[in-house]
């Protein structure tokens, strides 16, 4: 599928009903992480890359997507979704920026994480993470500047 951008989301009661600009092709999520991240996406006004089920309308990944271009060191500066082949569920990955102005990528499984992750995306601030291997298991968002 070709990069597009989300015109509108609207909710039912089996998820979000996603309504790609200039088309008419609506698509459907349901994986809270997936609406989750295409919120973001919606907000920044993002290009996605939408991966769907084989012969369905059903989103399965985001790919990454800019969401903060100008990220600075410790920032968010890309997100996506991934599906976690062992427990067959989403999960968020953030691109974050390092010191030597390159991205590293982390995992994040827990909910309360991935709202941290993807409310310090948005906001655009820095992130104290604390990892285990790749994964972030705790997070720090900074007071407001």
């Amino acid at each position: 599928m070709p990069t597009q951008k989300i015109d509108q989301i609207e909710s039912n009661q089996s998820g979000f009903v996603i309504h790609i600009r200039s088309s008419s092709t609506r698509l459907v999520a349901t994986d809270e992480v997936v609406q989750s991240t295409l919120l973001a996406a919606f907000s920044v006004d993002a290009d996605l890359d939408l991966e769907v089920f084989e012969g369905t309308d059903l989103v399965r990944r985001v790919n990454a997507f800019d969401v903060n271009r100008k990220a600075q060191k410790d920032e968010v500066a890309r997100l996506a979704t991934q599906i976690d082949l062992n427990a067959g569920t989403s999960l968020l990955e953030i691109f974050v920026v390092q010191a030597n102005n390159t991205e590293k990528t982390f995992t994040v499984r827990q909910q309360v994480l991935q709202r941290i992750c993807l409310t310090a995306a948005l906001a655009k601030v820095a992130l104290q993470l604390r990892l285990q291997d790749m994964e972030v298991i705790g997070a720090l968002l900074p007071p407001p500047a």
